[in-house]
């Protein structure tokens, strides 16, 4: 007997894996070729996050605080100072 819906679950997985395979290889060219700066930036924010975790496990709160407020999005960096009254 022939099912149907099985037949269509396995197409769809298969689809959904070339996809995300697609994905895959596009993230990784856009990082190899287009944006090689940006690879850069994510291992420095890496070791950024890792230096932040040493200072907080090792107490020193004014620098993991100021590693924290460097590693905040440039957005949110403009939302909060927009929020601050003008002195």
């Amino acid at each position: 007997m022939f099912d149907d819906e099985e037949e269509r679950r396995r197409e769809i997985a298969v689809m959904r894996a070339a996809d995300q395979e697609d994905r895959l290889k596009q993230a990784y060219n856009e990082l190899k070729y287009t944006a090689p700066d940006k690879a850069a930036d994510m291992r420095e924010q890496d070791m950024l996050r890792m230096q932040m975790q040493m200072a907080y496990r090792t107490g020193d709160h004014d620098t993991a605080n100021k590693l924290a407020e460097r590693l905040k999005p440039d957005e949110q960096k403009e939302a909060e100072a927009a929020r601050r009254p003008d002195n």
